[in-house]
């Protein structure tokens, strides 16, 4: 749809410093500027595409001003144009844990802290054998516990497990894997 009317319920505000841009509460993003540069301005409003997600599925835009592209992050835009600049210490947070859902109602700004406790509670988060460096998994720690339940040494149960004595006095400590006790 290349029409704003068409959505009634959707508030759309134009983004500061970027003419022929906005932004529409439903996490969409418009713009009235030329596709070429070149021709009447502005042109019709049309939707725009965003960019393929990146590493974390975050989708970005690209704007122009000054004859320059700048890419944006559509999360960010949307806080920045509808609530107001980040808040120094601040990031933004998508309240479903989808970072694809840039819808106005899902995104607020937070710290970093409340950004990972809802990685955590939405599954997203990246520790355990989701961690690029992890060399455990959860039936290994679960495995290092009960071997010294039954009295093994930490070089012992490493030898079995195959990892270090150290590591296994990690889990044991909850220095790693505490979260899993």
């Amino acid at each position: 749809m290349s029409d704003q009317s068409s959505t009634p319920s959707v508030i759309f505000k134009d983004v500061p410093e970027f003419p022929g841009y906005r932004v529409g509460s439903d996490g969409s993003v418009w713009s009235c500027r030329p596709r070429t540069g070149k021709g009447a301005y502005p042109a019709p409003w049309r939707r725009m595409k965003p960019g393929v997600p990146g590493e974390w599925g975050h989708r970005q835009i690209v704007l122009r001003q000054s004859g320059k592209s700048v890419p944006r992050w559509i999360h960010r835009l949307m806080l920045e144009v509808f609530v107001g600049p980040c808040p120094p210490g601040m990031e933004c947070r998508h309240l479903d844990g989808d970072a694809g859902n840039n819808v106005l109602s899902n995104l607020v700004w937070g710290t970093p802290r409340q950004n990972q406790i809802d990685q955590v509670e939405h599954g997203t988060s990246n520790r355990g054998e989701r961690h690029g460096n992890a060399k455990l998994t959860m039936g290994k720690v679960l495995e290092i516990r009960r071997l010294r339940a039954e009295g093994l040494t930490h070089k012992q149960i490493g030898a079995i497990v195959g990892v270090g004595g150290s590591c296994v006095g990690g889990v044991l400590r909850g220095e790693s894997w505490g979260w899993t006790q």
